[in-house]
């Protein structure tokens, strides 16, 4: 079974333009922990798109270079994969992925489009989770947590709390990725009441929530694969792509098992 691994910015998607450094680094070390995750799951092998000026790679990098079109490209790629990841913390960037490998045919990790086009409107996705009963304003300040969930069309599992460390200027500067094994209680309850919410939700995403005096906050959910996904692995000692298979094989994730309690790990971005 081959995954066709296509993140936006390293590769390719920016090949026309100077590359984004502090972007490109969190994108290039999302994707290198996801490979390697992948490629720990017996049966399944990865290619991965690569902006060449990011360098040559090893086996599995298939080079975008200088007057290429990446999304011909990425097509191409697909054609050979039972599988698209596609990544990009950019919700309207992910919807375009998505949308353009679905309607080449191909089967895609991600969310469905009626989810990804809420998110990529912050406001319409504020006033979906308002209409809901779920508290939800991007600006609002107290503890900055997130969630990471696997939902289904049957339910979700909710894997780890993490605690983000917001510079002055309201950039992530650090996590503690798995801070607390908060797998029911009040953060499943909006978890669930989140995806039930935003129908389309699927696969592996974060729900960034503040917690304020007033109680529990929605203030993002992930387009995809979010960067807590960087210490998910080592944080709960079970590999969180091992669902891939039954995916492939199934349609849809299969029941997680039941996780050991999840150990801090501290992940910093920036000064």
């Amino acid at each position: 079974m081959r995954i066709f691994v296509c993140e936006f910015l390293t590769g390719g998607g920016m090949r026309a333009e100077p590359l984004p450094g502090e972007a490109v680094a969190e994108a290039l070390l999302l994707r290198t922990v996801l490979v390697h995750d992948l490629e720990s799951v017996p049966g399944l092998s990865v290619t991965v798109a690569q902006d060449d000026r990011l360098g040559a790679g090893d086996g599995i990098m298939a080079a975008v270079g200088e007057g290429v079109d990446p999304r011909a490209a990425w097509r191409a790629l697909s054609a050979d994969a039972d599988l698209v990841w596609p990544l990009s913390p950019d919700a309207s960037r992910t919807a375009a992925l998505v949308g353009a490998f679905r309607a080449c045919g191909r089967r895609v990790i991600g969310h469905r489009a009626e989810a990804l086009e809420l998110l990529s409107a912050p406001d319409r996705l504020t006033a979906a989770l308002t209409a809901a009963g779920i508290p939800a304003d991007s600006n609002a300040r107290g503890d900055a947590l997130s969630l990471s969930v696997l939902a289904r069309s049957d339910g979700l599992a909710v894997l780890a709390l993490h605690h983000r460390h917001l510079a002055p200027d309201g950039r992530l500067a650090a996590m503690t990725i798995g801070a607390a094994a908060e797998r029911s209680g009040p953060f499943a309850s909006l978890a669930l009441s989140v995806v039930r919410a935003v129908p389309g939700l699927s696969g592996l995403f974060d729900i960034d929530i503040c917690r304020t005096p007033d109680g529990l906050c929605v203030t993002a959910i992930s387009p995809g694969l979010a960067l807590s996904y960087v210490g998910l692995h080592k944080s709960l000692g079970v590999n969180p792509v091992a669902f891939l298979p039954d995916f492939i094989r199934n349609g849809r994730p299969p029941q997680m098992p039941h996780l050991p309690q999840p150990v801090a790990i501290e992940l910093k971005l920036r000064a």
